[in-house]
């Protein structure tokens, strides 16, 4: 499946298949905080296909980050190598925003440029739960984007690859509270007046229910 085609840069075309779609978009629609993922694209000529490989790392995710684990990346790379697969190929960065609209933020660039420092070409891909992706090909010093309703390319994951992807994600994802620099960074009180200001809580308002209250706001 041609992902992306142009005439301007030395990759003309993305690739990739229908299977590792529907495989990235079950693993969006399982999980309701982020999460993310490396993966191969190889290079063939001028084009940049993203193979089905995926590496799903240990993480930690929450309502609005994702952030793998630096050593499951290390003993990733090493496994490759063992294996005998050229670990300059995992040059593909996945990852989540479950409820929101599709878009890089500026962590998303920096994780992109922190790939770009080791290898030429980078691809990232961002997906949520409505089939919206957004991709980004960064290829020396070059970066463009383009979006794709995959929803109009592949079915819509059934539940039980759902549940099955959720069981697996759980061996992987572990949930990291958006609160959890604040604990100390911050009172109760300076936390339940902020509480207040986005979301309008008028009752009492402990540190635990701020959480509880913004994380469902």
């Amino acid at each position: 499946m041609d992902l992306f085609s142009t005439k301007s840069q030395q990759i003309k075309s993305v690739t990739t298949s229908p299977e590792l779609l529907r495989k990235l978009w079950t693993w969006t629609i399982a999980s309701d905080i982020e999460i993310s993922a490396l993966g191969d694209a190889t290079i063939l000529g001028d084009s940049l296909n993203i193979t089905n490989r995926t590496h799903l790392l240990k993480q930690e995710g929450s309502f609005g980050h994702t952030k793998i684990d630096g050593i499951a990346v290390a003993d990733c790379i090493n496994s490759q190598i063992m294996a005998g697969n050229d670990p300059s190929n995992i040059r593909f960065h996945f990852h989540t925003h479950p409820k929101m609209s599709v878009f890089f933020s500026g962590t998303d660039m920096g994780n992109v440029e922190t790939l770009h420092q080791s290898m030429p070409i980078v691809i990232a891909g961002i997906f949520n739960e409505k089939g919206d992706t957004r991709w980004g090909l960064m290829q020396h010093g070059v970066w463009i984007e383009w979006e794709l309703n995959i929803s109009r390319v592949v079915p819509h994951p059934d539940p039980e690859e759902i549940q099955a992807a959720k069981v697996l994600l759980s061996k992987y994802v572990s949930k990291k509270s958006i609160f959890s620099k604040w604990k100390t960074l911050c009172t109760k009180r300076q936390a339940k007046d902020w509480c207040d200001k986005v979301s309008g809580h008028n009752g009492p308002c402990s540190f635990d229910s701020v959480e509880t209250d913004y994380m469902h706001w």
